[in-house]
């Protein structure tokens, strides 16, 4: 839709272009005027609006570069699987294992943390929900860690890489 509305813009500037350009009630200007800088100024405007049509209606008909989306790891299952593919590859797997092995250690680690405060402190006291959160947080900002690294090793390939 956009691209459409961009096409009938640039065809329309175009034509309004010509025709006040050449239009005898308003500029005038003619290719055999007796005034060299009017002929001069005629061609030259006439070349450019055949340029612009030309180059503007190829670039914006032609189809467009696909993008490539970014994978989409949400869950912590697509993360470990997305890991889990490059485990036998022969430049990324060690990056692989070190991020499949983090991931395994995130969840062991923050439910032994959490543990360790309820045996200190009560359950739902300030303290409790204090150290409960710091953890929390801890334990996000490492898996979206991981979850950057698993979207980083999606988009290469050992073909790629090698080359």
């Amino acid at each position: 839709m956009k691209r459409n509305l961009k096409l009938v813009l640039l065809n329309l500037g175009i034509v309004v272009t010509a025709v006040v350009s050449y239009s005898e009630g308003l500029l005038g200007l003619r290719p055999t005027d007796p005034s060299i800088l009017k002929a001069g100024l005629s061609i030259l405007i006439g070349l450019l609006l055949g340029f612009g049509l030309i180059v503007g209606n190829f670039l914006l008909l032609k189809d467009p570069k696909p993008t490539a989306k970014p994978l989409e790891l949400r869950s912590a299952k697509q993360i470990e699987e997305a890991l889990s593919r490059f485990t036998g590859s022969h430049y990324f797997g060690d990056l692989a294992n070190t991020g499949l092995t983090q991931y395994r250690r995130l969840s062991d680690c923050a439910a032994r943390a959490t543990a360790a405060v309820h045996l200190k402190f009560q359950k739902g006291t300030l303290s409790a929900d204090r150290y409960v959160g710091a953890i929390s947080a801890a334990e996000n900002a490492a898996m979206d860690n991981i979850r950057t690294m698993a979207m980083r090793l999606s988009v290469l390939s050992d073909e790629e890489y090698m080359r």
